[in-house]
């Protein structure tokens, strides 16, 4: 009778797995790196860490956007931009998310504390 399996077989298959999931937990874990918000509207630009909560009024060519950080997360909580779509957005909290409100010209995106930047995006 034949054997479906070698001891060789196993041990590759093992390692394969073990493999497979160290690599799952590095890229999907996060590290437990930092993340800043980076703010730019009305020729100005802030840095702020995502872990203290805090409002940042952001002027623009319509009026004042309002960004709220708060609970590791930010958000928009009031723009004088027509559609409200930045408001709609919700919060944003991962490294490479954004938030634009285009009317008013601003622009809030979530990067790492080391200065990563991602370089290509892929749906």
């Amino acid at each position: 009778m034949r054997r479906c399996c070698k001891p060789l077989d196993v041990l590759i298959f093992a390692l394969a797995l073990t493999l497979t999931a160290w690599s799952a937990v590095s890229v999907y874990a996060g590290g437990g790196e930092r993340s800043v918000l980076h703010i730019a509207g009305g020729g100005e630009r802030w840095i702020l860490p995502l872990d203290r909560p805090h409002i940042q009024r952001v002027p623009g060519p319509l009026g004042v956007t309002v960004v709220e950080v708060r609970e590791g997360a930010a958000r928009v909580v009031s723009s004088p931009c027509p559609e409200q779509i930045c408001i709609k957005s919700g919060p944003i909290s991962k490294c490479g998310q954004w938030i634009a409100c285009l009317p008013n010209q601003v622009f809030v995106t979530v990067t790492s504390a080391k200065g990563g930047d991602i370089d290509a995006f892929s749906f």
